[in-house]
């Protein structure tokens, strides 16, 4: 057989393959895949019966399960090698089991490897033609060595040809570690001629291998326990690669000689590697999730709380001159209810739940206003400079989520900084390729407008970039922040389809650079300047749903003292019935957006079936996605988010019911 018609044969090795697994959807698979190749497969789910078979169509390999109910993989392989005329068949254990204790008793019972579940096609095969190809190489040696006939020297010229054309590195190796041979592929794979490499010893080129522990191999191996397992070469320019070796002895050969097989398994730990940082990803994205339902599960009973808190206590101050006993008191309650209402709103920021109106922005004039609010905050020690971008594209945001994200990016500048420092605003356009964003997994190529904070002060470490976008992760002191900040800018990029990149090193300063999607569409119209018609409260009903009876109490209290006319129901059942009663008087429906039974928007759909001129002003902890997506207010809702005061319900009932609604 000539050279390449041999290297042919050895990619494509084919024999009988003897299966034996309980699980028949897993004999299907690996018949399938043998049989695509080449290979000769009889199956079995019964381990007694598959050893019987053995003695009768003896194969050239068994794949063997290790769990069945019959007869275990272990005894299977352990009966098979006890039999003179089955000793030589190699086995490869297949199982789910995964700890070192099951793969050393597969190989200290005879087994040649031992393949972990769930495996690809191309592992199977490659290490199927890699121990065929040992066990026949295996078996022409000891028939070298038993005939000592004429046809020796043949028999070691096709062993020496299988040898070199093998597409693993084969070294055959004494005790001491004196390397005595190798193939082309060692050659290739490390970058030294063959006459280089026989001058070596293994611990020049195998890392992390001590005499010692060579020793303990080879005696293992010389007691028929085969050896896998993972290590790393050094190339002659001094690079390492990873490496998978299965180690055996050459037996009844004195001196002892040790055959390493070597492949080279950088793509497959590259693979790992990927997989490793995709499970991370995954793990982010559940946490991250995680968090988003426990910001809607806390905003939708907490908010109503706070709004009674809040509503009760202002409430209370309008009975009482600032000289009284308790006027501090109520002030300190409501201040703190607004405290406990900005932390949740943040979380809701960070969750995406946040209801927002986006509008067609200019960036350059939108930071520009916020400059005036800024500057304050700072103090004087701080430097801030403005950098304005020319040309710059639209983005499509709410106002308030991009004063913010500003806002936050800039406290955030100022108390890294320690004394006097610096702080840098700019802005930019920057198109983004694939190369790009393989890099940066948030990001999707395109055109973004970018919003860069910059700063002098102390930077981070790797460690801590890694998680400064955590809901109330923090390195500031004890009651010096809450760790919302960052998670909120984090929340309101996302849910604008843009994404961060952070650069920082200790001692060097940050960049914050924030990229928002360009916007493409039409511009809005501005609204339109002519004052909404007054409203006449007292001639004005309102129907008010909210499930919970003390914010329904509390609400319908702040509404009559605005005098308006107030009928109010605990479920959307009674506020249609209510509706019935009233027809034509009721101009404005007031409605929780989460209720039992029947949601807020259903609730007015039903409604204004029944008067089409009904107004609708929405009221809710958080919108879920019923009258949003992604938190995205839809076209034409008037909402307020809970809790409020006494003047924003106010405000929002004259906007539900202003002509320029209509």
């Amino acid at each position: 057989m000539k050279d390449k018609e041999l290297a042919m044969a050895m990619d494509n090795i084919t024999g009988s393959i003897l299966l034996v697994d309980d699980n028949p959807d897993n004999l299907k698979l690996l018949a399938k895949i043998l049989i695509a190749n080449g290979f000769t497969v009889r199956a079995s789910d019964n381990g007694r019966y598959a050893f019987k078979s053995v003695s009768i169509d003896p194969p050239d390999l068994i794949l063997l399960d290790v769990k069945m109910p019959d007869m275990d993989g272990y005894e299977f392989c352990r009966l098979l090698k006890a039999d003179p005329l089955s000793v030589h068949i190699p086995v490869i254990f297949i199982s789910g089991i995964r700890d070192e204790e099951s793969k050393v008793k597969g190989f200290e019972v005879g087994g040649v490897d031992y393949i972990t579940k769930p495996f690809q096609s191309r592992e199977i095969l490659a290490r199927v033609q890699t121990h065929l190809s040992m066990s026949r190489m295996q078996r022409h040696l000891e028939e070298i060595v038993m005939e000592r006939t004429s046809k020796l020297q043949a028999a070691r010229e096709h062993f020496q040809k299988l040898f070199e054309l093998a597409s693993d590195a084969f070294f055959i190796h004494d005790l001491e570690g004196n390397v005595v041979d190798v193939n082309r592929q060692a050659c290739r794979s490390l970058n030294f001629t063959h006459k280089e490499i026989l001058q070596l010893k293994l611990s020049d080129f195998e890392t992390g291998i001590s005499p010692e522990q060579l020793k303990n191999i080879a005696d293992r191996a010389a007691n028929g326990v085969r050896i896998v397992a993972e290590g790393r070469h050094r190339r002659k320019d001094g690079s390492t690669f990873p490496v998978e070796v299965s180690l055996g002895v050459f037996q009844d050969q004195e001196p002892r000689l040790i055959l390493a097989i070597a492949r080279d398994i950088s793509e497959r730990k590259k693979a790992e590697a990927e997989r490793e940082e995709l499970q991370l990803q995954l793990a982010q994205a559940q946490k991250m999730e995680s968090v988003g339902r426990l910001a809607g599960g806390v905003a939708h009973d907490f908010n109503n709380m706070l709004c009674v808190i809040l509503g009760r206590a202002e409430m209370a101050l309008t009975h009482l001159n600032q000289t009284h006993l308790i006027h501090a008191d109520l002030e300190e309650i409501c201040k703190a209810a607004r405290h406990s209402a900005d932390l949740t709103r943040q979380l809701l920021a960070f969750a995406r739940k946040q209801a927002v109106a986006p509008k067609v922005l200019a960036l350059n004039e939108t930071v520009a206003s916020d400059l005036l609010m800024l500057r304050p905050l700072l103090g004087e020690n701080i430097v801030l400079e403005w950098k304005p971008g020319s040309n710059l594209w639209n983005i499509k945001l709410d106002p308030s989520q991009l004063s913010q994200i500003l806002t936050n990016l800039c406290i955030n500048s100022r108390d890294a900084i320690s004394g006097v420092g610096n702080l840098v605003i700019e802005t930019g356009n920057k198109t983004l390729d694939e190369k790009f964003c393989a890099d940066h997994p948030d990001s999707v190529p395109g055109d973004y407008v970018m919003l860069i904070v910059s700063d002098d002060g102390c930077g981070m470490s790797e460690e801590t970039l890694a998680h400064i976008f955590e809901p109330f992760f923090t390195t500031k002191d004890i009651n010096k922040g809450t760790g919302l900040g960052l998670a909120m800018v984090y929340g309101a990029v996302r849910q604008n389809n843009g994404f961060i990149e952070v650069v920082s090193k200790p001692g060097r300063g940050t960049w914050f650079t924030v990229f928002l999607p360009r916007y493409e569409g039409p511009l809005e119209q501005a609204p339109s300047k002519k004052d909404p018609r007054p409203v006449q409260k007292e001639e004005e009903v309102v129907l008010l749903v909210e499930d919970d009876e003390a914010l329904r109490e509390t609400t319908r209290l702040m509404l009559e003292r605005e005098k308006y006319i107030v009928l109010e129901a605990a479920t959307p059942e009674k506020a249609l019935t209510l509706f019935r009663m009233h027809s034509g008087k009721i101009r404005l429906l007031i409605t929780d957006v989460l209720m039992p039974g029947l949601s807020g928007r259903d609730l007015a759909i039903q409604l204004r079936s029944l008067f089409p001129g009904l107004r609708c002003l929405f009221i809710s902890g958080y919108t879920s996605d019923i009258i949003a997506r992604d938190g995205i207010l839809e076209k034409g809702v008037v909402f307020l988010q809970k809790p409020f005061d006494r003047k924003a319900l106010s405000a929002s009932v004259r906007s539900a019911l202003s002509d320029h609604l209509r």
